[in-house]
């Protein structure tokens, strides 16, 4: 691998790769305290609980929304499947 091939392929991982890592790792955990904020309702029936959860909903679909974004960015690495589908 020549210099110029390495300086391409750290770009795009810099770029690409990473972000859209991140941006999983977000969805993940928006979605998990979205679920612990809908059992703790479920157990409880207070609603600050399910204000709670309605919170996070609102995070899932924003992160969503940066991952939509984010894949117009991605195409070629998507169509190749190095990144994994959330």
């Amino acid at each position: 691998m020549g210099k110029t091939q390495a300086e391409a392929q750290a770009r795009v991982l810099s770029t690409e790769f990473v972000p859209e890592t991140a941006i999983a790792s977000a969805l993940q955990g928006a979605m998990s305290r979205a679920q612990l904020a809908i059992r703790s309702y479920g157990f409880t029936a207070e609603p600050a609980a399910l204000d709670e959860s309605r919170g996070h909903l609102v995070q899932v679909k924003n992160r969503f929304s940066l991952r939509a974004h984010s894949s117009r960015r991605t195409r070629g690495w998507r169509a190749s499947g190095k990144i994994s589908q959330i």
